[in-house]
């Protein structure tokens, strides 16, 4: 019997086995079963047509059967279903219209041309057969429609009824046979899925590397028990051994006691098995905890097990899980990252190319230099803190400026630390978590210069990121609206510097008005930033990141109170610069609430160390107060401003370039910062 039915299964499948997909093998022993039945069919009936004087029906239906014969022996030979498929599906479209054209036995022709359909759809699929089913009914409703080749002489109503028909079967097949293939597609990939999974089971069954056990009433090992258990537990002799006294071994004494309770609480009848698996404390075990080199995680696993005479005990299963467990951290690690990066991407890619290199030249500078001033460990620890936080205040501005939102949240962070260390009186021996603190930012400096570089290989080696696209500022009623003024044209910066940093100028107004609530508009046709060398122009493009947010925070009063002063809706911050006996001037103005000098005496009184002669200050002194450090009008801090510092960093950076700083105010009108170089 056997034998039989590999005989049966090698002739339907040509003698191929297995090797054909699962679409293709079906449909191969589906032809080679109607081959099998067919061709003694079709020998049957062309004798018969013979017999009866029908000598071309008999004859084509004669050649028909050899051919589909030899058609069997060509694709044993060549182990293929293709071409079988189409062969059957050639002769049987000749032989269904010829016997549609010619009307066979009393006009039943039409009706072998109205299976066709089904024939073609099945051995060629979908979308290859219905080529064939459309050839077919466009000749076959030639055939019918012309009078001449109308042998049966079929009315045109009967005509147009086979098409109607033909087409509404050739329909029904090919939804059938798109629905079949998926259906058999589906099929497949869950058979070829549970055959894995039964492997897999198997496999894991036959070298099972969980510690299964288990134990007895009074908590020791029973005798018998998987060969993993040892090693798992490391113990060489386990039967007889008290699990209790292992568990002992490896946990502090609350833990242990918890596990000793949980165990304790199998014995009772009246205790819900769910509940047992949700409270288990030994879900994570670490074994050998204090050893860096063996050190491994477990878990374990319990459930009653009831025996005869009403005995009943605990059967265990311990499994390494130290490779999961380190994995799942490193996935956190990695969600991590990949999340970081993705919005380091999303910011970078809209920053100009120039911009962006200066700024990570320059941070990387800056960085370097917070490095040296650790490693040299000569300064005092308030000067060296001092110090470090004038370069990443200027690391910040410089990233909130280009809209490196994320890069200046965590400065922003480190810098509270400082701040904290600051108040705390620190020495050398409590910076190790700034320390750790830079490092983690040198990091992602790293990362943000990986990210470009890969940009840059991605738009071919060019260098070019996407250029910096404005948003509409009418878009939103709370966004800055930005007076367009003609760029200022210059040979020594470069164009394109000129316009990338007037377009991060704008960018920060907008980000910031709509932060603060507040409307703004940036003037800077005064403007022309080629008078300036490079280093000139750093400390500018800084100190303006900073100012800026100045005054959105400080100055610029909300739109209402404007209005109720008389004054234009949009505040106005205008840039301008010029030359004055070789010497070169940055102005910044801003057209807000100016500086109240009398609310700045008030806030001095509480400065650390005190203002010598406080109450006696001049208004022109008392607003010279605001680059004192420690000093602020807000009494609580955000990104934008707050600390104090920001003044007395832009106070510094200006006399470190070699220039002058001078302020001037009216309360209620303007405040204006002039830089001489």
């Amino acid at each position: 019997m056997r034998r039989f039915k590999a005989f049966i299964y090698n002739f339907l499948t040509s003698g191929t086995g297995d090797t054909l997909d699962y679409i293709s093998r079906n449909r191969l022993m589906f032809a080679n079963a109607v081959i099998g039945c067919g061709v003694p069919m079709l020998w049957f009936f062309a004798y018969n047509a013979l017999h009866h004087g029908n000598a071309i029906i008999g004859l084509s239906t004669l050649i028909t059967g050899l051919l589909l014969f030899v058609a069997v022996i060509v694709t044993r030979w060549l182990k293929t279903f293709t071409f079988l498929s189409f062969f059957i599906a050639i002769v049987v479209f000749l032989l269904f219209f010829y016997l549609g054209y010619s009307g066979a036995t009393e006009g039943s022709g039409i009706f072998w041309v109205m299976t066709y359909p089904l024939v073609g759809l099945f051995l060629l699929g979908a979308r290859k057969g219905s080529i064939l089913v459309i050839l077919m009914g466009i000749c076959t409703g030639y055939v019918l429609f012309t009078p001449l080749l109308n042998l049966m002489d079929f009315s045109t109503q009967y005509s147009l009824r086979v098409m109607g028909s033909y087409i509404i079967l050739w329909v029904f097949s090919i939804s059938y046979q798109l629905s079949m293939e998926t259906s058999q597609k589906v099929l497949h990939k869950t058979l070829i899925h549970l055959a894995d999974e039964k492997e897999q089971t198997d496999s894991i069954m036959n070298h099972v590397e969980q510690g299964i056990f288990l134990i007895e009433n009074d908590f020791t090992l029973g005798n018998s028990h998987s060969l993993s258990l040892n090693k798992l537990l490391e113990v060489e002799n386990l039967q007889g051994s008290s699990f209790l006294e292992i568990l002992k071994a490896q946990l502090n004494a609350q833990d242990f006691q918890a596990a000793k309770d949980y165990l304790e609480m199998f014995h009772r009848d009246d205790i819900n098995p769910d509940l047992l698996r949700e409270i288990n404390p030994l879900d994570e075990v670490h074994f050998n905890a204090e050893d860096v080199n063996n050190k491994k995680i477990l878990h374990f696993s319990f459930g009653r097990v009831n025996r005869e005479a009403g005995d009943f005990g605990i059967l265990g299963i311990v499994s390494d899980i130290t490779e999961e467990f380190l994995l799942q951290q490193q996935l956190k690690t990695e969600e991590a990252n990949y999340s970081r990066n993705m919005r380091h991407l999303f910011q970078i890619i809209h920053i100009a190319p120039d911009l962006l290199e200066d700024f990570l030249g320059q941070t990387s500078e800056d960085m370097q230099k917070i490095n040296q001033l650790l490693k040299a460990g000569k300064a005092e620890t308030k000067d060296l803190l001092n110090l470090i936080f004038q370069l990443l205040h200027g690391i910040k501005g410089n990233a909130l400026l280009l809209g490196l939102e994320s890069l200046g949240k965590d400065i922003h962070k480190i810098e509270d630390s400082i701040k904290q260390l600051q108040k705390s009186r620190a020495q050398w021996d409590d910076l190790l978590d700034l320390t750790l603190n830079l490092g983690d930012l040198q990091k992602t400096l790293g990362e943000i210069e990986d990210l470009v570089k890969r940009i840059k290989q991605f738009s071919g080696g060019q260098g070019s990121l996407n250029r910096e696209t404005n948003s509409n500022p009418q878009n939103s009623t709370e966004a800055a609206e930005v007076t367009q003024n003609k760029e200022n044209q210059g040979s020594s910066m470069g164009i394109s510097t000129t316009s990338s940093l007037i377009s991060a100028w704008k960018n920060l107004l907008l980000r910031e008005s709509q932060s603060q609530q507040k409307k703004a508009q940036l003037v800077y046709e005064q403007l022309d930033l080629t008078i300036f060398s490079p280093k000139e122009k750093s400390v500018i493009q800084e100190i303006s990141a900073q100012m800026i947010r100045n005054s959105l925070a400080h100055g610029i009063e909300d739109s209402q109170i404007r209005q109720n002063l008389g004054k234009e809706e949009n505040g106005t911050i205008e840039l301008s610069s010029r030359m004055n006996n070789n010497r070169k001037i940055f102005q910044y103005r801003d057209d807000g609430a100016g500086l109240d000098a009398e609310k700045i005496r008030q806030q001095a009184r509480s400065l650390n160390p005190p203002v010598e002669k406080l109450e006696t200050l001049t208004q022109g002194e008392l607003i010279h107060l605001i680059f004192r450090r420690g000093f602020s009008t807000n009494s609580q801090g955000d990104i934008s401003s707050g600390r104090g510092m920001g003044m007395a960093v832009i106070r510094d950076k200006v006399r470190q370039a070699g220039g002058k700083l001078r302020l001037s105010s009216k309360k209620g009108q303007y405040t204006c910062f002039i830089v001489e170089f």
